[in-house]
């Protein structure tokens, strides 16, 4: 009986995609050894595992390369990981009408493998945007003499006692998991531990500085930092991306620290009380002093605040930013009110579909977001 099966995982995330998996009719059975039992909608079938190549926090991936019983009787590499790193390992699409090319066997495969990256791509990111943790799967036919070969130099790379061991078994790694074909995408709730946005927003009260960095794409993480009241409406949203180039984000962050400290300054004015005895208190409050943003700085300001609210007060834009406005709509000219601080997302790792992210909030601590 399917529906008594009860599994044990190493992580919540491998416990919720096996039980999701026997929800639509493949039904893990078991392993004993290199053999794996399931059901396949009602059908009993045995897989062989001929190698797996581990995940690690520098790969972001795993593989397994598996026999498949009749009719099939072919070897098949499955491979799971991060969106971006994925994306890099698909093979190359070839231009309609020039008939069949490896990996796929006509025209039609082709068109076909177009619309599925097409369509898990705008999944993805859906997922991403509703918050979820998204994971990419993807697959090689492998011939046997292919498989062999490569298995045996795995294998001696597994086993060397070099002090290199560690990048030999990544280069031989790379050459396996490499023109693949998508298969689809999961997306897992991550849920919060309890009671954990109401300590967050606690800390953050208390003056507390909270920091949070997570391997998440970028809609993710801004996702789980409104969740767990690191992030608020009240706030700045200022995100910087590393695809730009080392120059850029050095700059851009050059740029955000000025602004801060020009808006600091600010504020130390408007805070001196009317009437004190000190110099500065002869300052009028309403002479605020406004430093103004070339080319340049207008345009990277653009590009990384979704909203100039407070920092606007003390800015000269200027006229890109209003012509931005007028063509796009851009969210950088929205007009919110005072924020009581301000919270940056960095990116470490842009790509299309697929982003490493930095989540720092203004409220260090360090966590696990996990339940």
């Amino acid at each position: 009986d399917l529906s008594k099966l009860a599994y044990s995982a190493e992580s919540p995330d491998e416990g919720a995609l096996v039980r999701a998996a026997k929800n639509f009719g493949y039904a893990f059975l078991g392993r004993i050894k290199t053999t794996l039992y399931l059901d396949i909608r009602g059908e009993k079938m045995q897989f062989e595992v001929l190698d797996t190549i581990e995940f690690n926090s520098t790969r972001k991936r795993m593989s397994s390369i598996l026999r498949r019983p009749p009719p099939h009787n072919d070897i098949i590499l499955f491979s799971k990981g991060a969106d971006n790193v994925m994306i890099e390992r698909l093979c190359r699409i070839p231009s309609s009408g020039n008939g069949a090319q490896w990996p796929f066997s006509s025209d039609e495969d082709a068109r076909f493998e177009k619309r599925m990256r097409e369509r898990t791509f705008k999944q993805i990111d859906e997922f991403a945007n509703a918050g979820l943790r998204t994971l990419m799967l993807c697959y090689r036919k492998l011939s046997e003499d292919e498989w062999v070969r490569w298995s045996s130099r795995y294998h001696a790379a597994l086993g060397s006692v070099e002090s290199d061991r560690d990048e030999q078994i990544a280069a031989i790694a790379e050459e396996m998991e490499c023109d693949l074909r998508i298969a689809g995408a999961t997306a897992i709730e991550d849920k919060l531990q309890e009671r954990v946005p109401d300590t967050i927003a606690a800390l953050r009260a208390a003056g507390m500085r909270i920091w949070v960095l997570t391997g998440d794409k970028m809609e993710t993480a801004i996702n789980i930092g409104f969740a767990a009241n690191l992030l608020t409406k009240e706030m700045e949203l200022w995100t910087i991306s590393s695809s730009s180039g080392t120059e850029k984000i050095l700059s851009r962050f050059k740029l955000i620290a000025r602004i801060m400290r020009e808006m600091a300054a600010n504020d130390a004015v408007q805070s001196i009380a009317p009437g004190a005895n000190t110099d500065a208190s002869k300052m009028n409050k309403h002479k605020k002093h406004k430093f103004s943003l070339d080319h340049d700085e207008t345009r990277a300001l653009g590009s990384i605040s979704y909203k100039v609210g407070r920092a606007k007060k003390f800015l000269n834009v200027g006229h890109t930013l209003r012509m931005r406005k007028q063509r796009k709509n851009a969210a950088a000219e929205q007009q919110f009110p005072d924020a009581g601080g301000y919270s940056h997302v960095s990116e470490a790792n842009n790509q299309p579909y697929g982003d490493d992210t930095a989540l720092q909030g203004a409220s260090g601590i360090s966590g696990q977001q996990q339940g």
